[in-house]
């Protein structure tokens, strides 16, 4: 709670500066560049991931994160991967979602249910962590 209150003090500091509204005006890229995305699976199966979305606060809708189907967890492991998203720029708030299947025996089993992140991420380009726990 700590860092993420130091964060925003700076966020604030940096849009208080003089000059940087403007510039931040001409230069609005619309990516959030390297935003990690990180599932740790917490459960005693093994679990396939099949679709991440996001959507930026506070009304976009959700998009499809690319490249991340087919990423198989093994009970208690973790997987990361790191994309540029689009649609979110620096300093802006959004949401995730997480689909998964478990292994059952041999076979993956859908599960009804999705995981969402705790907390909305704030984009800080490299620093931007989506966490998911599956249970």
């Amino acid at each position: 709670m700590k860092i993420l209150s130091v964060l925003l003090s700076l966020m604030l500091a940096a849009v208080l500066t003089p000059g940087y509204a403007s510039a931040q005006s001409f230069d609005r890229t619309l990516v959030c560049k390297d935003a990690a995305f990180v599932v740790n699976n917490n459960s005693e199966r093994a679990i396939l991931v099949v679709d991440v979305r996001y959507r930026p606060l506070p009304d976009g809708s959700w998009r499809e994160f690319p490249n991340t189907k087919n990423r198989v967890v093994e009970p208690g492991g973790s997987v990361e991967w790191r994309r540029s998203v689009k649609g979110i720029e620096s300093f802006d708030f959004a949401r995730a979602k997480v689909r998964y299947k478990k292994r059952v025996r041999d076979r993956w089993v859908p599960v009804r249910r999705e995981v969402r992140t705790r907390v909305d991420a704030l984009c800080f380009d490299e620093e931007t962590f989506f966490m998911f726990d599956v249970e």
